[in-house]
């Protein structure tokens, strides 16, 4: 039996969630493409990975920062472009960002045209098994820090050798700060009190100086921080005899 002729036939399918995964994927590409161009208007070098370190995608860098052109960092493991150490230390960081889905921070050096120059690096879990690794230049920081680090060894060693000098002296010194607590004493001054230094050092003055001129000591120690001039006090200290005897003491400001 033939059925009766028609004049339309009519197919109809729900497209909604082709609908709504087109715009949900419309608007990733849009956040992807804001965030290339804010990256892109900064200095700092960025890098996508995937869980065994290799460069899926460079979104910003400053040529000058990396060791390679960046086609040829491109879809190549970290192995082939850093030393072994390093990779190894790059992909633990980015699996254990990927197994934690936490951020992570990394400072290294690396080899560029201009030279050696560090970065700071914060690691963060994307998806797709990737992650994204955002450096930033730090050189000119972490040079001043080792230069500092060196002027501290250095003002560290002027400094011992000279209470080994200090220590050798027949004359008794102490350095004490403003509240009267002794900082350093060569062996004169550990002899005149008849205590070991490690007994002395730390303790305040009171405990050898006269309560009745302890005022007037603090007084004329504030004048010479202030006034940078050298002073001479005559000063009672308690003896390793239990007695007080006067001594001339010469202050000195420091500066």
């Amino acid at each position: 039996m033939m059925l009766p002729p028609v004049g339309a036939v009519e197919l109809s399918t729900c497209i909604t969630d082709h609908h709504r995964l087109h715009v949900e994927n419309a608007r990733l590409q849009d956040r992807i493409r804001r965030l290339e161009t804010l990256l892109a208007t900064t200095q700092d070098v960025t890098f996508i990975l995937d869980t065994n370190g290799v460069i899926v995608h460079i979104p910003s860098a400053n040529p000058d920062l990396l060791p390679r052109p960046v086609a040829a960092l491109l879809n190549v493991p970290l192995h082939t472009v850093l030393p072994a150490e390093q990779a190894d230390a790059f992909v633990m960081t980015v699996r254990q960002v990927l197994e934690t889905d936490t951020s992570l921070r990394l400072e290294y050096a690396m080899h560029v045209p201009a030279g050696e120059r560090w970065f700071s690096a914060t690691v963060s879990p994307l998806q797709d098994h990737t992650a994204i690794m955002v450096a930033h230049d730090v050189t000119e920081h972490v040079v001043a820090r080792q230069e500092l680090r060196a002027q501290v060894q250095q003002v560290t060693h002027t400094q011992q050798l000279l209470e080994q000098i200090l220590d050798t002296i027949p004359i008794a010194v102490n350095v004490r700060d403003l509240q009267g607590n002794y900082l350093f004493i060569n062996s004169a001054f550990e002899a005149l009190l008849g205590q070991p230094r490690e007994m002395i050092i730390g303790q305040n003055d009171m405990r050898w100086v006269p309560a009745e001129i302890i005022a007037e000591t603090r007084q004329s120690d504030q004048h010479i921080i202030e006034t940078g001039q050298t002073v001479d006090t005559p000063e009672l200290i308690a003896t390793v005899q239990d007695t007080f005897a006067t001594y001339r003491t010469c202050n000195v400001s420091h500066p």
